[in-house]
């Protein structure tokens, strides 16, 4: 959620009530959306401290912030919220409870901002457009790491060695190479890896599941970089071209492949070294020159 000390809405706020009223115009502003058993929930627990203020006289505004947050506290973990309504979401993580349903797929989810973001898949739908090259994205958060791709900003820092990173992700899968922190371990063979990502493809070798599949062939995949070279034979792309001839190939390791052996490029290579041979015996021709007339 959008920091409240850092939100355009905050001004003008002393009561709890205010505060409150507040914290949901910024979720509403950061995208986040409530149903109406939440709003209903929200309502009441508002009502229930709309007389305690944003601070006194006599305690500071941390001390209000104190009283705020520890108003409806998780009987499981003892995590404490400022709101009911963030309560009965964050109670969903210990009951499993996905009240919202894709009625496409059926697929369940806790929140109804993410059935809403997931809908999109199913609709194509991509509200979220790039001021720079015009790319969309069915959410805002992708949009805001493409952009970063644009300006070069990269605000994450390794504490360790101060490499700087454009998402958070990357700056933590970074971090454990200093560490040597291999927390996942395959249940098959007991292989410990850095990364969920590391894992999940080397557990595919003891499974054989191909979980990535062609939308024109159906034909299937172990991981989802391969899948994308086999789709752009179907599309006949070929984005990888040579510099010498007019071949182009699908596959950057095929043109590598054909740089090996590329004719044109044998040629220009030696025409280069004929031309630099040249070069040479004609400043040493320059040079005797200068030494006779001497």
């Amino acid at each position: 959620m959008t920091s409240l000390e850092d939100s355009k809405f905050l001004k003008g706020a002393r009561t709890t009530s205010d505060i409150e009223k507040l914290e949901v115009e910024v979720d509403v502003y950061a995208g986040v959306t409530y149903t109406d058993t939440e709003k209903t929930e929200f309502t009441s627990a508002k009502n229930i401290n709309s007389s305690q203020t944003w601070g006194s006289a006599e305690g500071s505004v941390n001390a209000g912030t104190e009283q705020i947050s520890n108003k409806f506290a998780c009987k499981i973990c003892l995590r404490s919220f400022s709101q009911q309504v963030n309560l009965v979401r964050h109670e969903r993580i210990h009951t499993g409870e996905r009240p919202y349903r894709c009625e496409i797929c059926l697929k369940s989810f806790s929140q109804q901002s993410n059935l809403w973001k997931h809908i999109r898949t199913h609709t194509g739908e991509k509200p979220f457009s790039c001021n720079v090259c015009g790319k969309s994205f069915t959410q805002q958060a992708n949009l805001v790491k493409h952009v970063r791709i644009h300006t070069g900003e990269r605000p994450f820092i390794c504490p360790v060695c101060k490499k700087a990173f454009a998402q958070r992700s990357n700056m933590l899968k970074h971090e454990k190479t200093h560490t040597g922190e291999r927390p996942f371990r395959c249940t098959f063979c007991s292989k410990t890896f850095a990364q969920q990502s590391y894992l999940d493809k080397h557990e595919r070798t003891h499974t054989g599941a191909k979980p990535y599949s062609c939308k024109i062939c159906h034909k299937a995949f172990t991981q989802q970089s391969n899948m994308t070279k086999h789709i752009s034979i179907h599309l006949k792309e070929k984005p990888f071209p040579c510099k010498f001839c007019q071949k182009s190939y699908t596959q950057k390791s095929n043109l590598e492949k054909h740089g090996k052996k590329c004719q044109f490029k044998k040629e220009n290579t030696r025409n280069l070294e004929v031309k630099k041979e040249s070069e040479v015996e004609n400043d040493n021709e320059s040079l005797l020159e200068s030494d006779s007339s001497e």
